[in-house]
Formats: C-alpha cells, sequence, structure tokens
C-alpha cells in the first residue's frame, strides 16, 4: 500500500492506494478470529492500515464478528456502543494489558468523560420504564450520548440492526444502553 497525502484549507487528505497483493486489507471482516478466547470467542490483530490508524482486534463469536476495537479503546470499523461479553473483556484485558479498555464494557466511538461537572454540550432525555437482556429497569432522567450498534439485543438468527439503542448517562454519572423507542428528548417542545 502506498500512502500519499495533500493539504486543502489545513486540512489534510490521506490518498491510500492498494496494490493488488494487498487487497486482502480490504476483505480483513472476512477473516475469522485465529486466537482463542475461550468457548466460542476469537480474535484478530491487526496493525494499522494508515499513519492515523491504530492497532486494532476483531472479536468473533463462533463465525460472526460482534465487535472491532482500537487499542485506544474506541470503536473500530464503526462499532460504537457494543457491549462486550465479561468472559471476553477478561480475557482481552489480561492478553493486552496496555490498551484502554472501556470500565463501562461498552465500545464507544467517542471516551465519555463521566467526571464533567457541565454536561451543557449534552441533550437531556427522560428514559421511561424498559426491559433489556431480560431485566427491567425504572424511569429516569439524564443525558443522551450516542446512539449505538448492538447485536446482543437482536439475537443471531437474523444478523443485527443498526442503532437499536442510545448511550444515557444517568444523572449519577452512570452509563446506561436504553433501547431507542424507551427515551424521549426532554429540550424538545411539543406543538
Amino acid at each position: 500500500m502506498t500512502t500519499d497525502f495533500i493539504e486543502l484549507d489545513g486540512v489534510l487528505i490521506f490518498i491510500h492506494e492498494l496494490a493488488e497483493a494487498q487487497n486482502n486489507l480490504i476483505l480483513e471482516a472476512k477473516i475469522k478470529g485465529q486466537n482463542s478466547l475461550g468457548g466460542p470467542y476469537s480474535y484478530t490483530k491487526h496493525q494499522p492500515h494508515n499513519p492515523t490508524g491504530e492497532y486494532h482486534l476483531h472479536v468473533y463469536k463462533k463465525n460472526n464478528e460482534i465487535f472491532s476495537i482500537n487499542q485506544s479503546g474506541r470503536g473500530h470499523d464503526g462499532y460504537s456502543g457494543t457491549v462486550i461479553p465479561n468472559k471476553v473483556y477478561n480475557a482481552l484485558k489480561d492478553k493486552f494489558p496496555k490498551w484502554s479498555w472501556p470500565d463501562s464494557q461498552i465500545v464507544e466511538s467517542l471516551i465519555l468523560d463521566t467526571r464533567m461537572t457541565s454536561r451543557s454540550h449534552l441533550r437531556p432525555v427522560t428514559v421511561f420504564q424498559y426491559q433489556i437482556d431480560l431485566k427491567s429497569y425504572d424511569r429516569f432522567h439524564g443525558y443522551f450520548h450516542t446512539f449505538a450498534d448492538d447485536p446482543f439485543l437482536t439475537g443471531g438468527n437474523g444478523g443485527w440492526k443498526n442503532k437499536t439503542v442510545a448511550i444515557i448517562e444517568t444523572e449519577e454519572g452512570n452509563i446506561k444502553k436504553v433501547p431507542v423507542d424507551s427515551f424521549k428528548f426532554t429540550d424538545i417542545e411539543n406543538g
């Protein structure tokens, strides 16, 4: 692969050209995990694909990719909001102790700083009583962070749907995944 860049109005644009022998980078997500995490879980580690990229992992359950994550803890290939199963989370933390692993076990596209005292940049929401993973949760008020993808909510027999949950911070600073039909933004006037 050759990489070149141009600068337009102070913005760097990277141009990547793949040689035919390197087309396998495009198909990286089709390669199943080669390193076992125990049980049905496995992973494959990839190096950065461009000068601004990071090392990243693709994680599989049997033959299905369940998420990919960068070394920084941010989502890779569009994965955001996906919950990392306990067994996988613990195994990866042991194998890659220098990586940043989200305490919430949720792959995030942005790093949430719950120590912030001002939430003026977040939209307020009201979350209604809802159920996830056969558990019921009570109504609460919180702050919307992002929509997310969660393959664990839709089962494994038809693939998974995009944007099935939202990541919402409670007033106490806890991060929760909430089905998209179980909350409303409170900064919008109904009229």
